[in-house]
């Protein structure tokens, strides 16, 4: 950093800390959130289960309530590799889904009831219903009370620093946890009856989401065979180019990302790639380098194109240790905002 981009990491060091001091998380108003009466400004309250075990089995879960409407995924990625998805992806009605906190920070309900079609063979009729239960291993991850300061602040003090700049990082502000855990379910597909009971993690994410605001962005999450996750998170807006968060979590104690790879180092085309690999390091100076493979991925476009979510399913190693879990890609439809240079 030069001297002036110092500086700036200096102040933004002290707002972040104070910040975290004077509003800690609360997590019974998060747990219990609703969007408010009236509220029109793009509001989100979106919930999500990412469930897999090591013998190739995955569900992913996705619920997320708008003023006018509801944004639902339901994916099941069964040993033999074959996925299934959703076939109604948005609803102004009620939804055949439902997500309910059984009790704060530690165990929810949810469920889902629909028609599917298998991944490549979007003519196809198929019929699911899942009912499950995630119970936590681990404390909720808020990322921004407990992401470590210095990536956020340098991401920030690299900015040009004006009135459009603040106000649009602070109306975009969301709050997003996540946790680590378990779900014991059951899914039933075309009469088939298959018993799920495999490590997950979940995120609650709620505030402002406008689609079309994200340039583009990246999340992985690797659930190993040791227990541990690794979870990385970056992400480019119109007044930040890059922003990197995560975790390393085993035995409920959570080291947060320093640094890792950037995005247009990783990858640029369009999907989620074959195979992918990551530089990471944590702020304890440790250094890892995550591999990830793809098995299989979902398409979901919102706002009618405006940004499309590539969803995928992939295996991982972790400096060798293997897991399985998320590779989640997602781009803006306007190309040019993927790869921009940093305003200055």
């Amino acid at each position: 950093m030069n001297l002036k981009e110092r500086i700036k990491y200096a102040i933004m060091s002290r707002q972040i800390e104070k910040r975290k001091t004077k509003h800690p998380f609360d997590v019974h108003y998060a747990e219990n959130y609703r969007i408010p009466a009236g509220e029109t400004n793009h509001p989100n309250n979106s919930y999500y289960f990412s469930v897999h075990d090591q013998e190739g089995r995955s569900v992913l879960f996705r619920m997320a309530h708008r003023a006018d409407r509801v944004e639902m995924w339901f994916v099941y990625h069964d040993k033999n590799a074959r996925t299934f998805y959703n076939r109604e992806q948005l609803s102004k009605g009620s939804p055949s889904a439902e997500v309910t906190c059984l009790e704060v920070g530690k165990s929810w309900h949810f469920k889902f009831s629909g028609p599917m079609v298998q991944n490549g063979d979007e003519e196809s009729e198929h019929y699911a219903e899942f009912e499950g239960i995630f119970t936590a291993s681990a404390p909720i991850f808020e990322f921004s009370r407990h992401s470590a300061v210095a990536p956020v602040a340098r991401a920030l003090a690299k900015e040009k620093w004006n009135g459009d700049f603040k106000s649009s990082v602070t109306e975009n502000h969301q709050t997003h946890y996540e946790q680590a855990g378990k779900v014991k379910g059951t899914l039933r597909l075309d009469g088939e009856t298959v018993e799920i009971d495999a490590r997950a993690m979940r995120d609650h994410s709620f505030g402002k989401r406008e689609w079309n605001y994200m340039d583009r962005h990246i999340w992985l999450t690797a659930l190993l065979e040791t227990g541990a996750i690794m979870n990385v998170n970056m992400v480019r807006y119109p007044a930040l180019y890059e922003l990197q968060s995560g975790y390393y979590e085993h035995n409920g104690k959570y080291i947060c990302i320093d640094s890792a790879t950037p995005m247009n180092d990783l990858t640029m085309c369009v999907g989620v790639p074959d195979m992918l690999s990551c530089a990471i390091k944590l702020v304890d100076d440790r250094e890892y380098i995550m591999r990830c493979e793809k098995e299989t991925e979902v398409v979901f476009p919102f706002d009618d194109g405006d940004y499309t979510i590539y969803e995928g399913i992939g295996s991982f190693s972790l400096n060798g240790v293997k897991g399985r879990g998320i590779i989640e890609i997602g781009f803006n439809k306007d190309e040019k905002r993927w790869n921009r240079s940093r305003k200055k």
